[in-house]
């Protein structure tokens, strides 16, 4: 059975150009590690949307993207670094990149902190309490989920999407099983972050006991800080859409808004699987051959993407009317959203992250997140949750056409 599987992936090489053994031992654990955790967040969504009334479940999506905002007042770009690091053999850069990111993170810490007591002192404590069980957790859950990145860089694709399964299957299970026994949203958000924590840590130090070495990656903590300045605009453009329809549509209205754009998010994150594959491959590569790489694979990756979207598009009245019926108007919404899927640009992160390509990076999250800020905030004015879709719809097209060019003239 080995063997017929590996001949089928050599006899496919020349349509899809690259290694597909490579491709499809990695891709098979990620991709698998990738439809666990979707399939644990798809029933935890179906069991909130069903079980929550539709402004607590907008409440609990807000503190999400509230977590999410403060987050990039850490080293994100550790993220990219890390990997960067370990597919060059680094691994003592784990360590050093835990350690700074942990620092890092007191400035989450205190603003969370002061946030939150505002919040009480305003007499919101869902927002006050929920935002001191983020500082107090985030830090630590930021800095030990550099374990799968590491592992991600190493190639250890099959321990990395083991770890991703732990990670983000056991806080959805939490939350799930909570959810049974209260519609508190301050439980829910103490059960997600709480186990979040405890599994990560975990993680992390396993992670540590597999390195081979203490060397250290000389470029990691420049091009990690340079990532991390790019991330917090890009970080608060992504939640930007969410916060503002909660805050001028009400917690109704992002919950129907959050339910949209799910599905069509889950299947693009998907997508990132490309990007993790790719990163170690592209590493020990010239330009000129990662150009070719990128042009050569658009093509077929746009048709998967077009199909894929397009049937996610013919299938969601029948997925909603099944699994979230009253969301049924969020329907042509979501039908709608499904265009983001042939819109991402798959492979640019990999090429840019692999060359340390520092200044194209800086022009494209700058550019795409204030796209994205300014239209969805032209968007929801004038067409409230249209708006925001079109937002994020707009932006990402002028996302692509911007890769493109640079990928071009790099």
């Amino acid at each position: 059975m080995r063997a017929l599987f590996y001949r089928l992936l050599r006899s496919s090489e020349r349509f899809f150009g690259t290694d597909m053994v490579y491709a499809g031992t990695g891709g098979l654990w990620l991709t698998g590690g990738q439809f666990a955790t979707t399939l644990l967040a798809f029933v935890l969504a179906v069991a909130l949307a069903n079980f929550l009334e539709p402004e607590k479940y907008g409440n609990y999506k807000y503190i999400l993207s509230l977590a999410d905002v403060i987050g990039v007042f850490t080293l994100t770009g550790l993220t990219t670094a890390v990997t960067r690091a370990a597919a060059r053999g680094c691994d003592g850069s784990l360590g050093t990149a835990f350690k700074r990111s942990l620092t890092w993170s007191i400035s989450m810490l205190v603003i969370a902190g002061a946030l939150g007591a505002y919040y009480l002192t305003q007499g919101n404590a869902l927002l006050g309490i929920g935002l001191l069980v983020i500082g107090a957790t985030m830090p630590l859950i930021v800095a030990a989920s550099l374990y799968r990145p590491f592992l991600m860089g190493r190639g250890e694709f099959k321990w990395g999407a083991l770890g991703g399964i732990l990670q983000n299957g056991v806080p959805l299970l939490a939350v799930l099983i909570t959810v049974f026994f209260t519609d508190s949203v301050l439980a829910l958000i103490a059960a997600y972050f709480v186990s979040n924590l405890l599994v990560v840590t975990l993680l992390y130090r396993l992670a540590m006991r597999m390195a081979r070495n203490r060397e250290q990656d000389p470029a990691m903590v420049g091009l990690g800080n340079h990532l991390s300045v790019m991330g917090i605009i890009s970080t608060i453009a992504s939640q930007f859409d969410s916060i503002l329809v909660f805050q001028s549509l009400g917690g109704a209205a992002l919950a129907a808004f959050s339910l949209a754009t799910a599905i069509p998010d889950v299947i693009r994150g998907t997508f990132k699987n490309v990007d993790a594959l790719a990163m170690p491959k592209f590493a020990g590569k010239s330009k000129e051959e990662m150009k070719r790489a990128v042009w050569s694979k658009f093509p077929v990756l746009l048709f998967m993407t077009l199909a894929i979207g397009t049937a996610y598009a013919l299938a969601a009245p029948y997925l909603f009317s099944l699994f979230f019926p009253a969301y049924m108007s969020a329907v042509p919404l979501s039908q709608v959203y499904a265009l983001i899927l042939p819109l991402s640009f798959m492979l640019a992160s990999a090429y840019f992250d692999s060359q340390a390509a520092v200044k194209e990076r800086y022009i494209l999250n700058i550019f795409n997140s204030t796209t994205r800020i300014g239209f969805t905030l032209i968007g929801i004015y004038f067409f409230g949750l249209w708006g925001a879709i079109a937002g994020r719809l707009v932006s990402r097209f002028f996302n692509v056409l911007l890769s493109a060019y640079l990928i071009a003239r790099h």
